[in-house]
């Protein structure tokens, strides 16, 4: 824009999103961020920010001004409220005194970002201005940030993550079974102090996989260990910051700010720093219900070992969990990621769905399209080695599984057509295909966790397949973890039989069957929910346990409640959550979960009428042809338009490269990119690693001509200094 042009522009912070200031004969200081890649990515992180400006305090962040192109970029104009990226004033430890007038302020503009309900997820010094001389502190980079209280982190490839690996609290990595929260920046704000006064990050690495594996399994060097001039107590409070779980951390930046002030006034005074309790302020007045699993230590234990088993030995095993629905099943295999980091092992996961029995194999596919969407973000030479793998190990029979997995066809390339065969041939032909194809993904420099859930409503033709593997030698370096509802498989269930015939055949099957919570883990449940003692948790824990029988999802639905409805409310004056017991009773709570949930969902907002009606509508069972025949012509390689393409969106890969597809970005609009337009900027594999990837990082392949990223705002109101 012209009133851009007049403005000269130093570059403050260089990278995939630059930062530059801009001045000028008597115009108002801006900043300019700027996507240095045209990716699609890139430009919605901008539009995220601009879209943050009524939330963004110009205390503590350098608010949005405008959206706009310069230079034929996209670029996101910014208030300049002074100082200079954190990541200039490093690169040696600071001393006590600069280092506590930095760190205070930055917490306290956390703390002010946190009670604005953000959580920023991209905390690092780079996105950290400092004006040493007046003390101010401003955060920039909200490109990612969340307006969520808290968000699951799926497990994707490294490369791919939003955010920024040297800095990444573990659970969002999607390897910790964690969500993701406002203690995530505490853990990004950690290694920033430790950065700050040791002069280095608390871990060096060579490769993503190799900082997801720091941040989730290595513990750092304590600070005071890396030089002499760090408090001991400094040193602790980063060390807290920098716990595995977000429940050891500081549960609020508050209590953060609140241990660094007495350490300044200790510092000033005495010119040292004695040990004191941390966190003393630490009390959160939002229910924060922890998610680590109580009372599984032995199922995980025995998961985990059979795990170990496949890595050491190279063989397969079968691992069945049981359970009632909400019991936690998922969440224990779930408890996999952590483990699967050291050994560089896959995980892969479907659930089939009691209204998809009648398509056969698509939890199947719906498993391997995550794998080969991992494999569309992989570098062109890491690409080429996984693709010349997959055509060795499917040879000519390659149509039969892009049919199970659309998007295999983007690394692979056209198939041709498989011959015909009788249907019993046919079947061996697919399994043997699919026997080799799973062989790919599960060698032994990256075995392979394949969890497959609701196994209760699994169609026979995948039962068969699942027989065929478990039985059959060639298969190694697989775990094959499935879970079921116990409550809905009957002695005559095809699964059941199924088992006894895998037994029969000399195959080992662990079997992990859990039980309602005891009233002594629900009893420390409450009391780490409630930062109370066990012994003041245990009347609250016996009502729970009698209103929801042990089971650990309807026991956490019921404390929400409980919470919603303020009848446990937190005590700001005495900082303590409170409850009175009588009220409780008298509240005359159903035993009925089901009720307890429907009461919940009556008090949601009532903000999309129509959501909400589509809601109610029963699902429809669409039947167009016998399962049977579906997985006779799946077998012979004739796709089924309900296989992948109409079960999910990955399936429209199917149909080649050409094609509209509109995604909607954080900013609110939607971008429609075709296929033909992707090909004159990118290879085809990255153009579908956006599409599977939208908000994350490719290297490769920029989108251009996006006409439709038009500017949100012009630059009118900023005035000329008088």
């Amino acid at each position: 824009m012209s009133e851009l042009s007049s403005y000269a522009f130093s570059p403050l912070r260089e990278g995939d999103i630059a930062l530059y200031r801009g001045s000028g004969n008597g115009l108002a200081p801006i900043l300019l961020v700027a996507a240095e890649e045209t990716s699609l990515g890139c430009i919605q992180r901008l539009e995220h920010e601009y879209a943050l400006k009524a939330e963004l305090d110009a205390d503590w962040a350098a608010r949005p001004i405008a959206l706009t192109h310069h230079n034929d970029r996209m670029t996101l104009v910014l208030e300049d409220p002074g100082g200079v990226p954190l990541d200039r004033l490093l690169g040696r430890p600071l001393d006590v005194t600069p280092f506590l007038r930095v760190a205070i302020p930055i917490a306290a503009a956390l703390r002010q970002m946190h009670d604005r309900g953000l959580i920023h997820k991209d905390i690092k010094p780079a996105n950290i201005l400092v004006d040493a001389a007046s003390g101010g502190v401003w955060l920039t980079g909200f490109g990612i940030a969340s307006r969520l209280p808290r968000e699951h982190q799926a497990p994707a490839p490294p490369e791919v993550i939003a955010g920024t690996l040297a800095y990444m609290a573990p659970e969002q990595t999607g390897r910790m079974n964690r969500s993701v929260d406002s203690r995530s920046d505490l853990y990004a704000l950690g290694v920033t102090f430790y950065e700050m006064l040791t002069g280095q990050l608390p871990f060096t690495a060579a490769d993503p996989m190799e900082w997801v594996h720091c941040h989730v399994a290595r513990q750092p060097v304590p600070p005071n260990e890396q030089g002499a001039g760090v408090p001991a107590p400094l040193s602790a409070i980063v060390m807290k910051l920098l716990a595995k779980t977000a429940e050891e951390r500081y549960q609020t930046t508050a209590g953060v700010e609140a241990d660094l002030r007495r350490c300044l006034a200790a510092w000033e005074a005495y010119r040292r720093i004695d040990q004191f309790p941390l966190g003393k302020h630490d009390g959160s007045d939002r229910l924060l219900i922890p998610e680590r699993l109580y009372g599984r230590e032995r199922e995980i234990d025995i998961l985990l070992a059979s795990f170990d088993r496949v890595v050491a030995n190279g063989t397969l095993e079968l691992v069945l969990v049981s359970g009632h629905s909400g019991i936690g099943k998922s969440s224990v295999v779930n408890e996999l990621h952590k483990a699967l980091v050291p050994p560089r092992g896959l995980f892969a996961s479907g659930k089939f769905d009691q209204y998809k029995r009648d398509i056969p194999y698509t939890t199947l596919g719906q498993a391997f399209q995550s794998l080969v969407r991992a494999l569309l973000s992989q570098s062109e030479t890491e690409l080429g080695r996984w693709r010349d793998s997959l055509r060795e190990a499917l040879g000519p029979n390659g149509q039969l599984i892009v049919n199970l997995v659309p998007e295999l066809e983007l690394v692979i390339g056209k198939q041709p057509a498989v011959a015909d065969l009788p249907p019993q041939d046919a079947q061996n032909r697919f399994q043997m295909v699919f026997r080799r194809f799973l062989g790919v993904f599960a060698r032994k420099e990256h075995p392979l966790a394949l969890f497959l859930d609701d196994l209760q409503w699994l169609d026979s033709a995948t039962l068969d397949l699942l027989g065929h593997l478990v039985t059959h030698s060639e298969v190694r370096h697989l775990l094959l973890v499935g879970a079921y509802r116990d409550n809905e498989v009957s002695p005559s269930h095809p699964l059941l039989r199924t088992l006894d015939t895998i037994r029969k055949a000399g195959a080992f099957v662990q079997e992990i069957s859990l039980a309602p919570l005891a009233h002594e883990d629900l009893g420390r449940l409450i009391a780490d929910t409630l930062s109370c003692t066990p012994g003041r948790a245990v009347p609250l824990a016996r009502l729970v346990q009698e209103k929801t029988a042990g089971n650990p999802l309807f026991a956490i639905q019921f404390i929400s409640a409980l919470a919603e409805e303020g009848l446990l409310r937190f005590d700001h004056d005495g900082a303590r959550w409170r409850w009175e017991l009588e009220r409780l009773h008298a509240k005359g709570y159903t035993d009925n979960v089901v009720d307890l949930m429907v009461g919940r969902l009556t008090r949601l907002p009532r903000r999309d009428p129509g959501g909400v009606a589509a809601a109610r509508l029963p699902r429809q069972r669409c039947r167009d042809h016998d399962a049977f025949d579906r997985s006779r012509e799946i077998e012979r390689g004739r796709p089924f338009g309900s296989l992948g393409s109409r079960s999910s969106g990955a399936g429209r890969a199917l149909g080649g490269l050409v094609q509209v597809h509109p995604r909607p970005c954080p900013g609110g609009r939607l971008f429609a990119h075709t296929g033909a337009a992707a090909r004159r900027g990118a290879p085809p594999h990255r153009k579908a690693a956006r599409r599977a990837y939208p908000c994350g990082k490719t290297r490769r392949g920029h989108l251009r001509n996006r006409q439709s990223a038009q500017p949100r705002s012009g630059l009118g109101h900023l005035t000329r200094r008088a």
